[in-house]
């Protein structure tokens, strides 16, 4: 792995610094205080000094989470700089139970599988939100002492796709032809194909037993090549290869590495960069009128030179809707113009502050040294920080939480605001919706078409035939309304919802309220509008 740059100036300015004996400092007090020590480079910034001479290939992250809810703070961090475009999780003890939110990372959307009637098991898979992703295959959720996999289609540039697959083995777990039947029968249609998981099985033992001959065996049945990789489960008896990366073809990776990330599980985190290019990514834009800019008085002006008689001119109820739509558009375009901003995908965890990064990086350098050198001390310095992370961020999302609901005369819309952004309730869905538009066509169509069944429509024939009956009580009638009753219901309509003709209630009003000489006209044509409306029922 390469180096990140000023990482080793940043080891050897603490060391300098806490080499530095008392009588070092008393003997000249007029010489400056040396520089602060530059923090080391997080996993985050170590991944994207790594991938930076890859921006356009397809990058992908695999991670033995053991509880992705517990450790979803430590792996937004690793993946706050959106560096992968799949992030594939082994473990995630996910539950239905557990809404998708709760485990949510910014700019990612969760395929998963989750586990249930035993704890633990689980996989996962993010992709980045502008990837076509379908899903193809996945495991039975009953816990059955079988491999646990998900299979996705990745769409690439053009028609190209890859097919993606994630899968875990319980430890002492058989019926790997399970996941190969699926794999054999989805790989077919793809000429790229990428597993990645944790097998649980060590591929640098020195004699081989019956779970490594048939994993190896299983992949070579399949064609494809298990990339090389050093050990990836870390104890302090043992140093084991159980993650794995495969491949249909080992030219299609030009990079691959693992980094330790003790903070989440004993499982190195493994990613791997594709020779595939990555769909270009499509911006998102917001389009909403500028009201800021508004200038009052030039708008009343106009509002009342506006040719409202010509309203009257028009022949139909509407050709005056339409006179009277287009009025009003020309109004608001003029003096609060529609605007194209456009859209932040990137939502930072609001508790995840720049100290506790700082202090994530601080936590992981001491325990790559300590690794890399057998340093006991540096272990239990390890330890330390990594209960000082904990904690500062449990605080941390405490006290956003107080922040969120400190003000007790808040309204419940802002209260119901703030309780979804801490992942509880109904979260909208960021799912596309895999089926074509034209067999949802062909679906409704084939309902809207007349029924064959004779003695059905034999009945509705003999309802249709019957005479009017008489009623007891009253017909409905309408009744005159008056500019107060249509203005009192203009004024109970809360959404700002815009409809097919693009003016919203907020346009309406404004228009009532600056052009009080002109409310009958309006008012007139609201009520043609609403009867005519009316008479369609």
């Amino acid at each position: 792995m390469k180096p990140h740059p000023g990482g080793r100036a940043a080891r050897g300015g603490r060391g300098s610094a806490v080499g530095m004996s008392a009588a070092d400092s008393d003997s000249d007090p007029a010489s400056p205080a040396p520089p602060p020590t530059t923090p080391p480079p997080d996993t985050a910034q170590v991944l994207l000094h790594e991938l930076s001479p890859y921006p356009k290939q397809l990058k992908a992250a695999h991670i033995n989470a053991q509880s992705l809810r517990g450790h979803v703070d430590d792996i937004s961090a690793i993946f706050r700089q959106q560096t992968f475009d799949i992030i594939l999780i082994s473990e995630s003890w996910l539950k239905p139970s557990i809404p998708s939110s709760e485990v949510s990372i910014s700019g990612y959307v969760l395929h998963r599988n989750d586990r249930i009637n035993k704890g633990g098991g689980g996989v996962a898979v993010y992709t980045k939100q502008i990837l076509r992703v379908k899903l193809l295959d996945a495991s039975p959720q009953e816990y059955s002492a079988r491999p646990e996999y998900l299979f996705l289609e990745i769409g690439l540039s053009g028609s190209d796709a890859l097919l993606l697959g994630v899968c875990y083995r319980p430890p002492k777990i058989g019926h790997l032809t399970d996941f190969e039947d699926v794999l054999l029968r989805l790989m077919p249609c793809y000429s790229r194909v990428l597993i990645m998981g944790d097998m649980k099985t060590d591929l640098l033992m020195k004699t081989q037993n019956n779970d490594y001959k048939q994993l190896t065996n299983m992949f070579n049945c399949c064609n494809m090549t298990i990339v090389p990789l050093d050990a990836t489960h870390h104890t302090a008896e043992s140093h084991t290869l159980l993650d794995i990366i495969a491949v249909s073809d080992l030219n299609d990776i030009v990079h691959k590495g693992q980094l330790p990330i003790p903070a989440v599980s004993k499982h190195d985190l493994i990613f791997c960069v594709l020779s595939y290019k990555t769909p270009k990514p499509f911006e998102r834009f917001l389009k909403y009128r500028d009201f800021r800019r508004l200038n009052e008085d030039v708008f009343l002006e106009d509002v009342l030179q506006a040719p409202w008689h010509s309203v009257e001119t028009q022949s139909t109820v509407n050709e005056m809707v339409a006179t009277l739509n287009s009025l009003i558009l020309s109004l608001f375009n003029k003096h609060a113009p529609i605007v194209k901003k456009r859209v932040n995908k990137r939502r930072p965890v609001p508790w995840l502050t720049q100290d506790i990064l700082n202090l994530m990086a601080q936590r992981d350098a001491v325990y790559r040294k300590a690794r890399r050198t057998g340093d006991a001390v540096a272990m239990d310095q390890y330890r330390r920080l990594r209960n000082r992370v904990k904690q500062s961020l449990r605080n941390s999302r405490l006290r956003y939480i107080n922040t969120l609901f400190a003000n007790k005369k808040q309204t419940s819309t802002i209260m119901w605001r703030n309780v979804k952004k801490l992942g509880f309730g109904k979260q909208p869905s960021s799912v596309p919706v895999q089926v074509p538009l034209n067999d949802l066509n062909d679906y409704f169509l084939l309902i809207s078409r007349p029924n064959n069944n004779v003695a059905l429509q034999n009945y509705i024939n003999q309802l249709q035939s019957l005479p009017p009956t008489e009623h007891a009580y009253p017909l409905f009638k309408f009744k005159p309304v008056m500019q107060l009753d249509v203005l009192h219901v203009i004024n109970r309509i809360s959404t700002n919802a815009t409809g097919a003709d693009d003016i919203s209630i907020r346009l309406v009003k404004r228009v009532l309220i600056m052009g009080d000489m002109n409310t009958d006209l309006l008012m007139k044509t609201q009520n043609n509008d609403y009867k005519q409306l009316t008479n369609m029922f």
